[in-house]
Formats: structure tokens, C-alpha cells, sequence
């Protein structure tokens, strides 16, 4: 108990180590407990409080433990850390859908606008899509279809971002070895409520940006006028 109570109490309070074992700082730790009680409607339990809750959480994610090895480090019987974890899941996830959503845009973004060079192009513009494989667990019977081009168990994400670097439009689920078109297209059907510009026309711009030099850009109107609207 002793070697537990030590652990919750200095963590958050100090910087470095907060951040090492969390991924964020002390202020965005705290921050974030407020926020999942506010969504989640989360009180302390008798023996765990949320803090804790969040830090078995965290550092579970952060550094792909194991339960067991969590509840060496707290001091909790499996039980409580696996019920804490889908707990403090379900409201992060609550969470994400408040946070993660399009903005609306009613002009050009400021750092569009105020560059020549790239309004001409981009002045619809309202954000950049990309994909990235993120890790994943999968039961042994399908894992083949999670092994991509990377050699861990990988699910295909696409993501959307505008241009104050806030996500707007997550995407996953795929398993690791499916196209990136695939995910895509598939990312556009209606009931995904995939971001889009204000205005009829819609089109998706490929651009290769070199530094000090002329941008070059590719337009592609891949058809998704319909599926978009």
C-alpha cells in the first residue's frame, strides 16, 4: 500500500516523471481526469480514485503492459484493473467523439489566405488527409490479415487534420494489409460523416510540397461528388 500511494502521489506531481509514464504533461493529466469525469459521469471508486483509474490506463496504453504487470505496479487485484480500464475506455472514447469532429469554415484559413503561393490551389481547402498503421492485437486465427508491410500486428488508420493541426475525422478498424484506397473510399460513405468543404464541387488534391520551390499539384476528381453530398 505504502509503495502505491507513493507512486500516485509523486507522479503527477512531478514533471518529468509524469511524463514519462503518461505521455503528457502534469497540468494535461489533470485536465484530462476533469474532462472524462465531466463526459463519462465518473465518481471514485472505494479503493481507486480516477486519477489512479487514469494513470493504470495510461500507462498501460502508453507502454503496451500487461494487465498483470499493472496491477504490480498498483497494487490492485486484476479484477479492479481490468474493470477500471474498460471504464476509463469508454469515456476516452466518449471523448474522442466530442473532440474529434469537422469545424465548420466559412473562409479561408489564415495561413492559406495569407500565402500567394498556395491560395491560388488550396483556398477550398480545409484540411489534409493521410493513413498511418497504427499497432493493434488481433486473435491468432486473424492476424494474417493484420501483417502488412509492417511486422507488427497493424490496423490501417486515415485521418483527417485542418490547419491548426486539430483532427477532425479519424478512420479505423481496417486491418493492416488493406489498400489505402480501400480504407478511403470506404471512409466516404455517408455514414461516416467524412469532412467536406462548403459548395457543390468537391475534389481531392494530390500535392507534392518542396521546399523553396514551385508547388506542384495534381488535381483528381475521383467520382465522389454523389457519395459525398
Amino acid at each position: 500500500m505504502e509503495c502505491e500511494q507513493s507512486f500516485i502521489d509523486k507522479t503527477p506531481c512531478h514533471e518529468t516523471r509524469c511524463y514519462e509514464n503518461f505521455r503528457m504533461k502534469k497540468d494535461v493529466f489533470m485536465k484530462f481526469c476533469e474532462s472524462l469525469k465531466e463526459v463519462g459521469n465518473l465518481c471514485d471508486g472505494k479503493k481507486v480514485s480516477i486519477e489512479e483509474a487514469v494513470a493504470m490506463f495510461l500507462i498501460r496504453i502508453c507502454h503496451n503492459l500487461r494487465h498483470w504487470v499493472v496491477t504490480e505496479r498498483f497494487q490492485h487485484s486484476l479484477h479492479t484493473v481490468n474493470k477500471w480500464f474498460w471504464i476509463i475506455l469508454k469515456a476516452v472514447c466518449k471523448l474522442g467523439t466530442g473532440i474529434i469532429h469537422q469545424i465548420n469554415q466559412t473562409s479561408t484559413h489564415p495561413h492559406i489566405r495569407g500565402n500567394p503561393k498556395y491560395y491560388l490551389y488550396f483556398k477550398d481547402c480545409i484540411g489534409a488527409i493521410d493513413g498511418t498503421h497504427v499497432s493493434s492485437w488481433a486473435r491468432a486465427s486473424k492476424q494474417t490479415a493484420f501483417h502488412g508491410r509492417k511486422v507488427l500486428v497493424t490496423q490501417n488508420v486515415l485521418t483527417v487534420c485542418d490547419f491548426d493541426m486539430l483532427f477532425t475525422f479519424v478512420y479505423s478498424g481496417w486491418e493492416g494489409t488493406t489498400n489505402d484506397s480501400k480504407v478511403f473510399l470506404d471512409a466516404l460513405s455517408p455514414e461516416n460523416n467524412f469532412p467536406k468543404p462548403n459548395g457543390e464541387g468537391t475534389n481531392i488534391i494530390c500535392a507534392i510540397f518542396v521546399k523553396d520551390v514551385d508547388v506542384h499539384v495534381e488535381k483528381k476528381n475521383y467520382s465522389i461528388k454523389d457519395t459525398l453530398h
